[in-house]
């Protein structure tokens, strides 16, 4: 929260009228520092200085307009020259073009102590009531409970000297259920809208106004003490909101749903990673202390990803039953909890591998409806919580379960999943799920660069890059009109397999996933086009013991052969890369590597 000085004056666009009305949102120009929470201690110039108002943006400004409501009013003002510091910053004010100036935190605090010093009997207590104080009808046991936190966001965050307010409300609450006028009682309403039209029913009644009355007979400049405790409740049930919705303005421009999708081995999960370190100033320690990794599979369910009410071991080794967390609710409170603090503000990053491979939609639930997202980052829309899920978060974030009626995904919230379609026993995924992801493809040649000097030798001592075989079959498979994410992308064989000395794992490497990947899933109904035959049909231990005898790379089509070029045994670097490779077939498509004499890059 920033604080400010503005200088209230109708040039300003307020309206003397308006003033005095702490219902009435306020124009003003030239407003585009000022964002939701801040406070703005109104000045008036004339017909004498003195300070008389503080105000609270309602909502950032939107670059020409900002929106005040009043929270504090003294009609008679204070001198600025009894606030320390006060005068130089009116000063400024009246030396700048501008309408607002920023004001430290301390200054700020120091003239709402000032003015609730002079207002002087507003906050004071008579000694008539001392009595209605010790008991207001309120259990304030609970430091959870919403009239605790009420408390402490009256003392600690808007920095007034008395609670005060907060006992007048809860005896107004108190004698306005016992007159019917009202059902419940005020600190058991966390929603604003419902609080809202509680407190309109209270001011409309006439008992209200008969006590208001009273009140003023009794205290000429306070007015009904209770008044602002109705209004700042308001304004602390949309700041509880305002901490749930967590606008923390991290990373603006950074998705926050995101799905990587692309063939087998395109590097869908390092990409993933690789990105969310960049957002960490590629301090990899940092972002891995920032994200939770869940795999789906095709028993995953709700209760997994969610949460569900689980039997758990006490202390005491007795059995009991307690709401047990998922991936999702873990990350949004890690997030939720950042966003409460002071900062610094940090993004937190569920992080789900093969999305596609159980029911999205289902595993999601009813947090489905929070992935759409605003221009702020925040949910759009809210979904209601269970019980348990409620008392849980009460819990873990130390509010009242009210609170959590229901809740939104906060903006230093991200959801980054990889999706591969081409496996066999993944889920489609519908429309409705798709249109709230930013999608990223990764190709089958993404990042190719890192695996050109990738070679294998065959038992009669041929060699070949791996990367020129990969191609040549995509090539192969592009041909007979297989889908695209049914071809291997470049890390289709784990690098640390295919850059190392031992031939034996690159070929076994070979056998048990590019041969038979190729036979039992991406060309299964195109055997005898991608495999030569010998003496009969086309098995796959057949393939295995004739690509570890004569044959080698013979087992494939000729296709695929005459555009995989031997390399030369003349000249190899002395980490064992090759760097110089025969002469390729003058028919070989582009999606091929095309090695000069000199070097094994494209």
């Amino acid at each position: 929260m920033k604080s400010f000085l503005l200088k209230v004056d109708v040039s300003n666009g307020i309206l003397s009228e308006s003033i005095a009305n702490e219902e009435i949102e306020y124009y003003i120009q030239n407003s585009s520092d000022i964002k939701s929470g801040d406070a703005i201690v109104g000045y008036i110039g004339q017909p004498i200085n003195r300070i008389q108002m503080v105000f609270l943006a309602t909502k950032d400004s939107d670059g020409d307009n900002c929106y005040l409501k009043k929270i504090l009013d003294f009609n008679d003002g204070i001198e600025p020259e009894s606030v320390e510091g006060a005068v130089d910053a009116i000063d400024t004010i009246d030396s700048s073009s501008k309408d607002f100036i920023e004001i430290e935190g301390e200054l700020y605090q120091n003239i709402c102590a000032a003015m609730v010093k002079a207002i002087g009997s507003f906050f004071e207590i008579n000694d008539d009531e001392e009595d209605d104080e010790q008991d207001d009808g309120q259990d304030d046991g609970d430091e959870n409970s919403l009239k605790a936190r009420f408390r402490k966001y009256i003392l600690e965050v808007r920095h007034l000297k008395s609670d005060r307010q907060v006992r007048d409300l809860a005896k107004l609450s108190k004698m306005m259920v016992e007159a019917g006028v009202i059902s419940k009682d005020v600190y058991s309403i966390s929603e604003v809208d419902e609080y809202v039209e509680i407190r309109n029913k209270i001011k409309n009644s006439d008992i209200y106004k008969t006590e208001k009355e009273k009140k003023k007979d009794k205290s000429p400049n306070s007015g009904l003490p209770s008044d602002q405790g109705l209004t700042n409740y308001e304004f602390f049930l949309k700041y509880l909101s305002s901490i749930l919705n967590c606008k923390t303005n991290i990373f603006p421009q950074d998705p926050r749903n995101k799905i990587y999708f692309g063939a087998p081995g395109t590097g869908k999960s390092h990409k993933l990673e690789e990105d969310w370190v960049k957002i960490f100033n590629n301090n990899k320690d940092a972002a891995e202390e920032h994200y939770e990794r869940v795999t789906f599979y095709q028993d995953y369910s709700y209760a997994n990803f969610v949460g569900s009410y689980k039997p758990t071991k006490d202390d005491n080794g007795e059995i009991t039953y307690e709401f047990v967390p998922g991936p999702f609710i873990s990350t949004y409170i890690k997030a939720i909890r950042n966003a409460q603090g002071n900062g610094p503000y940090e993004p937190y990053l569920l992080l789900i591998e093969e999305i596609n491979r159980a029911q999205a939609a289902a595993v999601f639930g009813d947090m489905f409806q929070l992935l759409d997202r605003n221009a702020e980052r925040i949910s759009a829309y809210k979904v209601n919580t269970s019980v348990d899920l409620k008392k849980y978060l009460a819990k873990e974030l130390n509010m009242e379960p009210e609170v959590f009626n229901n809740i939104r995904i906060p903006d230093n919230m991200f959801i980054w999943a990889t999706m591969n379609s081409a496996d066999q026993g993944v889920f489609p995924i519908d429309t409705a799920f798709k249109r709230r992801w930013e999608f990223e493809y990764l190709s089958i040649n993404n990042n190719e660069t890192e695996i050109v000097d990738y070679y294998f030798e065959l038992k009669n001592g041929e060699k070949y890059l791996w990367n020129d075989l990969r191609k040549a079959i995509n090539s192969k498979l592009a041909e007979l009109k297989i889908n695209e994410d049914k071809m291997m992308g470049a890390f289709f064989l784990p690098k640390w397999v295919m850059g190392c000395d031992d031939n034996e794992a690159k070929l076994k490497a070979i056998k048990d996933k590019v041969i038979m990947y190729l036979f039992e899933d991406a060309a299964k109904q195109k055997r005898s086009q991608i495999f030569t035959e010998d003496e009969g049909a086309v098995l796959y231990s057949d393939l295995c013991e004739r690509f570890d005898g004569k044959d080698g790379l013979n087992i494939f089509s000729d296709d695929i052969v005459k555009k995989v070029a031997k390399l030369s045994p003349k000249k190899e670097s002395n980490d064992g890369l090759i760097d110089k490779t025969e002469e390729k077939d003058s028919s070989m498509i582009d999606n091929s590597n095309d090695i000069d004499s000199e070097s094994t890059e494209e």
